[in-house]
Formats: structure tokens, sequence, C-alpha cells
């Protein structure tokens, strides 16, 4: 948003709670053509949000440039996959499938990028499962647990 990141916020971010892959996927084009059809855009920092500041910091954009996250990665020339996880839930199985069949797809030598809010829970989650899937046939169990230490 007018070269800002931009992230929705809603209580417990639980904004995809009980949608589908591909409800979320719908509500998240939805948002943002919205907001590139708006004249002006008001944007606050998320910590000020999050701890519902009385005066958060913030701007006023006239007219900004939007793009969504994918846009962004793959006019950076990388590919993208979004996984629509609810935080503090277990991933539902059309995510798990995206991220396997993305898995499937990449090159050994490519590298991924993976981030969540707070990069702990979720983030975790796939990096693990990259992990467990790139590396099993020659990694135990307790190596997958340390490296994920």
């Amino acid at each position: 948003v007018g070269g800002y990141p931009g992230t929705w916020r809603t209580p417990n971010n639980w904004g995809n709670a009980g949608k589908s892959r591909d409800e979320a996927l719908a509500d998240e084009q939805q948002r943002i053509q919205a907001l590139k059809s708006q004249e002006t855009v008001h944007i606050f920092h998320r910590k000020d949000v999050k701890s519902e500041a009385r005066n958060p910091r913030g701007a006023t954009l006239s007219k900004p440039l939007i793009f969504s996250e994918e846009e962004l990665v793959r006019a950076a020339g990388a590919k993208y996959v979004r996984l629509t996880v609810t935080d503090h839930l277990s991933p539902r199985a059309d995510d798990i499938d995206a991220f396997i069949a993305m898995e499937r797809e990449m090159a050994h030598d490519e590298r991924l990028h993976v981030h969540c809010g707070m990069g702990l829970g979720r983030t975790t989650i796939f990096i693990v499962r990259h992990d467990i899937l790139r590396n099993a046939a020659r990694l135990s169990f307790d190596d997958f647990i340390e490296r994920a230490r």
C-alpha cells in the first residue's frame, strides 16, 4: 500500500477462521480490490492497532499503488504459494495439499521462504514439513526435532 507493507488485523488474527482455502483467497482478493478502488487509504502501525493505542501512528495516502504480496513476489521473479492457515490453529488439509504440491514442483536447489505474523507457529510447522519432505530418508526424527529448535 503506497510502498508500505500491509496486513489485515482481526481479533486473535482469526480473519480466515472457518473459511476454506478458496474462500480465504477470494476474500483477500476482494479486500485488495476494494482498497485499490479508494481515493484515499488510511494505514496504521500494526503494533498500535494490536495494542489498541488511543492515537495509533499512521498515514493517509492519496491514490496509492497497491499490490498483493503475490504480485510483488512474482514481479521479483520468484514463485509464490499462499497458505491460508489461521493463527493458533492446525493447517487444514487443503493448505497441506497445496504445500505438498509446491514441494513436489520445487527443484532440489530452490530455496523456500516462509513467513507468518510472528514466525513461531505456522512458519515452524511448514519449515519442519519442508525439512522432513526433503530429508526423511537420511535423518532421524530426533534430528528433525533438534533442527527445529
